[in-house]
């Protein structure tokens, strides 16, 4: 048993060493500067035109320009194209880059004096794999995914067959999506679970926060090691604020399950089941959280015509969401490519207004923009929620609810007992109540429940 203790905590060890050397030589620059020749003054004739560019990695920009000039100029950043009239002007740009390079035109469209020019980054979003998909690549993963649905249908009442078969499908699909993050997570999970009777059998509280610990560092050296953030306002449902895939709803599974494994429970689960569990189809990417023993005593016998109904009903609920609301509507606004005005408010919001001019933003902007901001990450997040529950129904799987809608709560406090529930519901298990049996103290297992939520 030592010895496999050994091999597993070096396998272990091996890998963060090799995902953390590997993203640091792999890490894209998000940092926007000006040529040297346009911090100084440029003159330029009526339609003359000064090329440069932008080295921006692989991200795509919202960029804040403000410039000082003698004369109307017309400034292009990429495929976005806007012209300055004035002495002094703030433009904000939202181009859509085609390479790690961003082309910068300037065209004078009279005899013009640029006395300052400056460039600023406003946020930005990290051009994932995902994020990057085109159709054809996208069919690839709808094709995957039909198979593993209709494997699930056909051979339901062979659960060990059925579970492989679907473990391989998305173990090509994640893949797909990052192969190096699938072969570390592979042999990670491995490593992990060869180590779950030891965990059990000695009690040993350093071993197990030893696991958890590295669970967390693998979490961590995945999600912040690239960019030490993703960018304000990041796609809060999971597509572009994950990358890899679902890295913080697998790490989350397997720090429940190691607890699990040290109070004695669910030891006697083989790899398949385990895997099967932690890259599951249906919660893979955006949730909801689920515990080991609850998804699988919420299997189905069967499953029926009406779930079938269902499945679909709710993931068309989400994609109505995903699509027509959060993205059409609210998402144009946080872009900046749309003004929204409220009945009894005097002042009208766009993302761009306030990135120009933040000194000058009344207050009832700031609100305005945070009420979206809010409204989008709800129906956005609770959109791919829809999607997964119907999902894992349609595999014959009941999943947690996860929000019941926060935004009509009465209070603060039963609003966070509507958002997020299962993260919620995992974290006063897991994190407050065994904090508030030890410490003794009213407020301080809030507090580290709350911080550990808001780093997760």
């Amino acid at each position: 048993m030592g010895g496999r203790v050994t091999t597993g905590g070096l396998t272990i060890i091996g890998i963060l060493m090799i995902c953390f050397i590997t993203l640091l030589l792999n890490r894209h620059s998000h940092t926007l500067s000006a040529n040297a020749s346009l911090e100084e003054t440029l003159a330029l004739a009526m339609g003359e035109v000064h090329r440069d560019s932008i080295a921006i990695g692989a991200i795509t920009p919202k960029v804040r320009v403000q410039l000082q000039s003698t004369g109307t100029v017309q400034v292009t950043l990429g495929n976005d194209q806007q012209t300055c009239v004035a002495a002094e002007c703030v433009l904000i740009f939202n181009p859509q880059p085609a390479g790690e390079q961003l082309p910068l035109v300037i065209s004078a469209q009279t005899d013009t004096l640029i006395t300052e020019f400056e460039m600023s980054l406003v946020k930005y979003r990290l051009n994932t794999t995902l994020s990057r998909f085109s159709v054809d690549k996208w069919l690839v993963v709808l094709t995957l995914m039909i198979a593993a649905l209709v494997v699930n249908a056909v051979f339901f009442k062979h659960q060990q067959l059925v579970q492989w078969l679907v473990c391989v499908l998305t173990i090509l699909f994640l893949i797909y999506n990052d192969a190096l993050f699938t072969a570390c997570l592979t042999v990670y999970l491995y490593a992990i679970y060869s180590l779950r009777n030891m965990v059990n059998i000695s009690k040993n509280r350093y071993l197990l926060t030893s696991l958890l610990m590295t669970s967390i560092a693998f979490l961590l050296i995945f999600k912040y090691a690239k960019e030490v953030i993703w960018g304000i306002f990041a796609n809060p449902g999971g597509f572009d604020l994950l990358m890899p895939v679902g890295i913080s709803y697998f790490i989350i599974r397997l720090l429940d399950t190691q607890l699990r494994w040290y109070r004695g429970d669910s030891t006697a689960i083989t790899f398949r089941e385990f895997l099967f569990f932690i890259i599951f189809p249906g919660t893979l990417i955006a949730g909801p959280i689920e515990d080991i023993r609850h998804f699988y005593e919420n299997r189905l016998t069967r499953i029926g015509s009406s779930d079938y109904a269902q499945g679909l009903a709710r993931i068309l609920t989400g994609i109505f969401k995903k699509i027509v609301i959060a993205d059409a509507l609210l998402l144009t606004i946080l872009q900046g490519t749309t003004t929204i005005t409220i009945p009894g408010l005097t002042q009208s919001v766009s993302a761009d207004t306030l990135a120009a001019m933040p000194a000058s933003a009344a207050g009832e902007q700031i609100f305005l923009f945070a009420l979206v901001g809010l409204t989008y990450a709800y129906i956005d997040f609770s959109a791919y929620s829809d999607i997964a529950i119907g999902l894992s129904r349609l595999f014959g799987y009941r999943v947690k609810e996860n929000f019941n809608f926060p935004l009509l709560a009465p209070n603060i406090r039963e609003y966070w007992k509507r958002w997020h529930m299962s993260l919620s519901d995992w974290s006063f298990r897991n994190i407050y109540f065994p904090a508030a049996i030890r410490s003794q103290n009213s407020y301080l297992p809030l507090y580290l429940t709350m911080l550990c939520i808001g780093m997760w």
